[in-house]
């Protein structure tokens, strides 16, 4: 079972990704793709918009940029932030089966998106198509097997991880991505870590936003009640105020080329 993009869902995602731990983590893809004026981007599910707008900052007005997601509201809001920058376009698009002519992007980013999909060839045969001949690709994704949340009670910290490693298709997404982007034709020029590591806990902290999504989807599962989960985020809580608080997950960028 995945996490449900609603309204609900977008507020969210909003803290998060205006944390210092989501602006470092663009920081890190804008400085590997190091985007060139007039370049074609395609951003795929691009969710909120944020990456969107950096991005077309970068490639200016004689660029483009179109952003694909599934989810319409989130579209919507998208759409919002970004409408000083007539060179931003949003469609609705499945990363299975993107909208878009073959040959006809010379970057493709996606970042924190192909762990929800099943089909791990497909979405990489799809972004091999899209690309220009020597067009570049930026592909974050994350580790959820390698958090380290440090808990006073264990066994409750290891059933709450348990569970949400069921929310996206493919928690360890990152340690087999490279066969399946060889396999796909797309050459890796680099791969390194992006490490969301909290030693505090307020909005600025990755894991500030996760508890909040945590909560609700774990409700119910593996015998975890709403009780169970109040008294683990209320454990954090009380482990930031000790000066004991320790979190650790993570996320690897790739870069990749047709």
């Amino acid at each position: 079972m995945s996490i449900q993009f609603d309204q609900n869902t977008a507020k969210k995602l909003e803290v998060l990704y205006q944390s210092r731990d989501a602006k470092k983590r663009r920081k890190a893809v804008l400085d590997a793709l190091q985007l060139q004026a007039g370049e074609q981007v395609l951003d795929i599910g691009a969710g909120l918009g944020h990456l969107t707008l950096e991005m077309a900052q970068q490639i200016g007005m004689t660029g483009k940029i179109l952003g694909v997601d599934l989810n319409e509201p989130m579209l919507e809001l998208a759409r919002q932030r970004c409408q000083e920058f007539p060179w931003i376009e949003f469609k609705m698009g499945d990363a299975l089966n993107i909208p878009v002519k073959e040959d006809s992007f010379d970057v493709a980013v996606s970042v924190q998106v192909y762990e929800y999909i099943k089909d791990i060839p497909q979405v990489l045969n799809e972004m091999y198509r899209i690309l220009k001949p020597g067009g570049r690709g930026i592909i974050v994704a994350t580790d959820w097997k390698s958090i380290l949340w440090h808990s006073n009670v264990p066994d409750r910290m290891k059933r709450v991880l348990s569970v949400w490693e069921e929310h996206c298709a493919h928690s360890d997404l990152p340690r087999f991505l490279s066969k399946y982007l060889k396999q796909a034709g797309l050459k890796i020029k680099s791969q390194s870590p992006i490490v969301q590591f909290n030693s505090f806990l307020n909005p600025d902290a990755y894991s500030y936003s996760m508890i909040n999504f945590i909560r609700p989807f774990a409700e119910g599962k593996q015998g975890l009640t709403k009780e169970d989960l109040e008294a683990w985020a209320d454990e954090l809580d009380d482990l930031e105020k000790k000066g004991e608080y320790f979190f650790c997950l993570n996320q690897f960028l790739f870069e990749v080329e047709k």
